[in-house]
């Protein structure tokens, strides 16, 4: 029988297969995805206009979270911006057209603060210090 300060090792034999597989596959994807960005190129002209095919509706955790700080309840803020990004779905208005016409959003939101929700520099204003992080200037592609 085991005391306290010892295992039973039946189980031990797995545990190495286990952990010697998943290892493995680690490095394998490591060495591919080392393949994948020595060949990346990036088209920012074309990142842009993907973002913007949402319509701005890739802000809408910034706004319900905006929303919550201001003590929205989170379901009901949630709630809020869904509407707003079905309406724009349905193509009765965009995104930022429905949120600023809608009487709930402006009892949380500004129009001001709804603006800076959606601004793209204000989400990438870190975006410097993780290109540093992996050895990269920003502005470098």
């Amino acid at each position: 029988m085991a005391l306290w300060h010892e295992r039973d090792i039946s189980h031990s034999s797995t545990e190495r297969f286990i952990f010697e597989r998943a290892l493995g596959v680690a490095a394998y994807a490591t060495r591919t995805l080392g393949d994948v960005m020595d060949g990346l190129e990036v088209d920012t002209a074309r990142m842009e206009a993907n973002l913007e095919l949402s319509g701005g509706m890739i802000y809408s955790e910034a706004l319900l979270l905006a929303m919550v700080e201001r003590g929205a309840d989170r379901q009901a803020a949630y709630r809020i911006i869904q509407g707003a990004a079905r309406a724009a779905r349905d193509g009765e208005a965009t995104f930022r057209e429905a949120l600023l016409a809608d009487q709930q959003v402006g009892e949380w939101l500004t129009p001001e603060e709804i603006e800076q929700a959606m601004d793209l520099e204000r989400h990438l204003a870190g975006i410097g210090a993780t290109y540093r992080a992996v050895g990269l200037e920003a502005g470098d592609e």
